[in-house]
């Protein structure tokens, strides 16, 4: 899989998202990353930098309260790790030891990975779906660019069709910190934040 491009030119994407009119052949990358003449449009895992796990996580957040499954001050005591109930597996936090006390605020700002993992296990995969199409994963943006990808927010019934596989507790727990079957472009991480900023 590629690497996601730096933090730094998302701006630019915004800017080319923003821009109905833009072509992206007539901008230049900024910052030193070597695009070629054409934007980023393929499709990566939403956790691929720290920006695209900003972005995932957020849209989970809204999605959450949306759904009525968290309150801004629901809080975990994060021991560094998840397991589903009744299980031994262990969904490891990118930070060894955990963050301690942390509300949602707080979970988007250090990016703790366990509270996403418990999160997405209480909203379940269909709430989910449903939320995050809601942003534009799973769909073009509609800017003419050559060879967007509509990215992927799956489903019980995608998992079904496309692997002949029901879908598994563990396969929503991944998709909490956008890892797992959910895939995203630049265009849509940069589109879903300038929804969640309205």
């Amino acid at each position: 899989m590629p690497p996601f491009p730096k933090s730094a030119n998302v701006v630019f994407v915004l800017a080319v998202a923003a821009s109905a009119t833009a072509r992206a052949q007539s901008l230049q990358p900024q910052g030193g990353v070597a695009w070629g003449r054409t934007v980023p449009v393929g499709a990566y895992h939403a956790t691929a930098n720290g920006q695209g796990f900003q972005s995932a996580s957020q849209g989970m957040a809204l999605v959450a309260l949306e759904a009525h499954k968290r309150s801004p001050q629901f809080t975990i005591s994060d021991p560094g790790y998840f397991s589903l109930p009744g299980t031994t597996h262990r969904y490891r936090d990118w930070k060894m030891g955990g963050h301690g006390r942390v509300d949602m605020h707080r979970a988007i700002v250090v990016s703790c990975d366990t509270y996403f993992y418990g999160l997405a296990n209480d909203m379940g995969i269909d709430t989910i779906h449903s939320g995050l199409t809601r942003f534009g994963f799973g769909a073009r943006t509609g800017i003419d660019i050559e060879g967007e990808l509509p990215g992927l927010v799956p489903s019980q019934e995608w998992k079904m069709q496309r692997f002949h596989q029901k879908w598994y507790a563990g396969d929503t727990v991944s998709v909490g910190i956008g890892q797992g079957y959910l895939l995203a472009t630049p265009l849509q991480l940069a589109t879903a934040v300038a929804m969640m900023a309205k």
